[in-house]
């Protein structure tokens, strides 16, 4: 990555984590990891080990949430927020007649990193 010996201030904003987080993304070294990767608000990468019976579980909860509630349900994709990238575990999301349009566009943010 090109952030490397970057040496920041302050906390990176929404659009900076975005660029970290799309870098990081393209970056054929973090493919395949058996780990959930996430960005602190100052570019940071955390990871967390995953595990066969997580991933399980999550898949299991996943079906159950679009059973029981509709909508779309996404596993560990990364979120911008406040505090950095994160990835929740489990994302879930209805569509109501008020955001039908924005939809896929928002859905692609989140993915992204830049929800």
């Amino acid at each position: 990555m090109v952030f490397a010996n970057e040496v920041i201030d302050a906390p990176l904003d929404r659009e900076q984590l975005s660029e970290r987080w799309r870098a990081l993304c393209a970056d054929p070294s973090f493919e395949d990891l058996a780990a959930k990767i996430e960005l602190t608000e100052w570019g940071e990468i955390l990871m967390s080990p995953g595990s066969k019976t997580h991933g399980l579980s999550a898949a299991h909860i996943a079906d159950l949430l679009r059973k029981v509630l509709g909508g779309h349900v996404m596993v560990e994709v990364g979120v911008a927020t406040a505090i950095g990238v994160r990835a929740p575990y489990l994302l879930h999301h209805v569509r109501t007649h008020e955001n039908r349009a924005a939809q896929p566009a928002r859905l692609r943010r989140q993915c992204l990193g830049a929800a």
